[in-house]
């Protein structure tokens, strides 16, 4: 299905899965975040002498739509992303060509 899709479509459906959640049964998130609750419960359980988090099962569900609560979330200006999108580029390594070339 990838390989027929562009890369503009790809992007739509990212951002769609993004506001409305994941596409797909909603319960597998849920049986997920079962699993990192046992396994992270049961290797806390082996560290002595220290106070463990006691942890739930909807620390380990994701929050589908935002990745911050709004009153966290800054505000950027175009010219702050581009300038952070240049930055992201040049950390991992790629390189950034003018439209002129």
């Amino acid at each position: 299905m990838l390989a027929n899709m562009s890369s503009r479509e790809f992007t739509y459906w990212q951002a769609y899965e993004r506001i409305s959640g994941v596409l797909g049964q909603e319960r597998d998130d849920i049986l997920a975040a079962i699993v990192a609750e046992r396994v992270t419960t049961m290797l806390q359980g082996k560290q002595k002498g220290k106070r463990t988090k006691q942890w739930q099962i909807s620390d380990f569900i994701p929050k589908w739509g935002s990745t911050k609560p709004s009153g966290e979330r800054k505000r950027m200006a175009p010219e702050q992303m581009k300038n952070k999108l240049l930055a992201l580029t040049k950390a991992f390594g790629g390189t950034v060509k003018n439209r002129d070339e």
